[in-house]
């Protein structure tokens, strides 16, 4: 049979090789590893440092060449839709971030289509928490000051960085395992992609 080298999706819905359907497969048998997960989320890091970057410039830009406070509410709120806004694109847009391409997994919703704004802002949002602890916990044990937070997290600067960071840790890593609650939460599975080459067979790399 002729292969077409179209990326053939697995896990939960069928998927076209060739002239041929391929039915539905249990998606916990193609849930994409921790490992994956992690390593897409690295890639996905670097790429964001830059991207904030060029935010940070835009906002210098805007600010008339003068550094924005860093108790400024406008200032957090650009970031956060920067943020938001990068994810959000390539989940709603094919359901892959550059580092998910790299590594072959993909972001789809639990009928197994793209995700919906509404339904990638909430899984952004409960990614929020773990993300601050860890990043706050990083901050206070590389600063001897401590850090000047908002006032509903200002209570996160009296506790014991070392604490911070491995509980942060920790949820990221509960948050991308096969018993993730946040993607039974916000209806949305991270699935392997296998991709099949003109005149070649498939393969299917799990990761784990």
């Amino acid at each position: 049979m002729q292969k077409t080298g179209r990326v053939r999706y697995h896990g939960v819905f069928p998927c076209r090789s060739g002239t041929h359907d391929v039915p539905a497969m249990d998606i916990s048998s193609q849930r994409a590893s921790i490992w994956r997960r992690l390593a897409a989320m690295f890639y996905d890091g670097l790429v964001l440092v830059a991207v904030l970057i060029a935010a940070s410039a835009i906002l210098l830009l805007l600010n008339g060449g003068e550094p924005v406070a860093s108790d400024n509410p406008w200032g957090h709120l650009w970031f956060f839709l920067v943020t938001y806004g990068f994810f959000a694109w390539f989940w709603t847009h094919g359901g892959q971030t550059l580092g998910m391409r790299a590594w072959k997994i993909r972001l789809v919703s639990a009928d197994g289509g793209p995700l919906g704004w509404g339904q990638s802002l909430l899984r952004f949002l409960t990614a929020l928490p773990a993300w601050l602890l860890l990043l706050i916990g990083i901050t206070m044990l590389g600063s001897p000051a401590a850090p000047s937070l908002p006032g509903p997290l200002a209570f996160l600067s009296r506790l014991p960085p070392d604490l911070l960071t491995m509980i942060g840790a920790a949820w990221i890593l509960w948050d991308n395992s096969r018993f993730s609650w946040r993607d039974a939460f916000c209806h949305s599975h991270v699935v392997n992609v296998s991709r099949s080459a003109p005149g070649s067979g498939s393969t299917d790399g799990d990761g784990d």
